[in-house]
């Protein structure tokens, strides 16, 4: 079971690090404030990983949207 948490750990990190930048420009738009961007977009992914089992078969990129 340790080595599923492992799996997930590892591909919801390859997920966020695809994703980051694009989370990055859309937060950007919405604030014009990096400082305020970048804390969005960490709070989204942190609410993404908490949730990761169930979103990653699902739509992560949408729920992190929302």
């Amino acid at each position: 079971m340790a080595e599923r948490g492992a799996d997930d750990r590892e591909e919801f990190t390859r997920c966020a690090r695809a994703r980051r930048h694009h989370l990055l420009h859309a937060a950007l738009l919405m604030t014009d404030d990096r400082g305020r961007a970048e804390d969005l977009v960490q709070d989204a992914l942190t609410q993404v990983a908490i949730r990761w089992r169930r979103l990653r078969d699902s739509s992560p990129d949408a729920y992190a949207a929302r």
